[in-house]
């Protein structure tokens, strides 16, 4: 995911009780702050629209409805990187776009802005036959595990023991599973000693 949506998303958190918080300036959309390079960091209590930029860590808040973000990541920090991308000028031509839409009052002009730019809102289950105070549970579907294990050898194994046994040749196991196939080697490197040792 790009920045400029992770920033986006950053404008609609998710509260503890399930339900999205907003971004509480209601003439700034969270596409222009986000154009604007800004990313949402609010409090509910404290200064509830602030904004901080993670290029240049400028922090704005006290939003009104004249301001324009973008003049003002400008003004308060001309040095940010973020300002000389061409996804601010961009944003900020269209978000002038639209302010000067909304300032004829044309709303065709502004539909059309909106259409290029926002993208369609995802619908939201009702919360009917919820128990308050309870938050929804997630459903958990586990495939199902198959096991194939036959512990018995067949007579050709235990007569391959048998003779594997007199020779000094290396006994092979052989595993497979799909299409990948283990083997292991054992090979009898001498007598065994009277001592065992345990191996953990």
């Amino acid at each position: 995911m790009d920045e400029y949506n992770c920033r986006l998303l950053s404008f609609v958190p998710r509260a503890l009780d399930g339900e999205a918080e907003r971004w509480p300036v209601d003439t700034l959309r969270p596409e222009d702050m986000a154009g604007a390079g800004f990313r949402y960091t609010g409090e509910r209590r404290h200064q509830a629209d602030s904004v901080t930029c993670d290029f240049c860590e400028m922090q704005a808040w006290a939003w009104e409805a004249k301001d324009d973000p973008f003049d003002e990541h400008l003004n308060g920090s001309p040095n940010c990187q973020y300002l000389t991308t061409q996804l601010f000028k961009d944003r900020h031509k269209v978000f002038l776009l639209k302010r000067e839409a909304t300032d004829k009052a044309s709303p065709a002009a502004s539909n059309t802005i909106d259409e290029i730019l926002t993208p369609p809102v995802t619908p939201v289950k009702p919360k009917a036959g919820r128990k308050p105070g309870r938050k929804p549970g997630r459903s958990m579907v586990l495939s199902p595990i198959v096991t194939v294990y036959d512990s018995t050898p067949s007579d050709d194994q235990k007569q391959n023991a048998v003779h594997r046994e007199t020779e000094n040749s290396p006994i092979e196991i052989a595993i497979t599973a799909g299409g990948t196939k283990f083997t292991i080697q054992v090979a009898d490197v001498g007598p065994r000693g009277t001592k065992r040792r345990r191996i953990d």
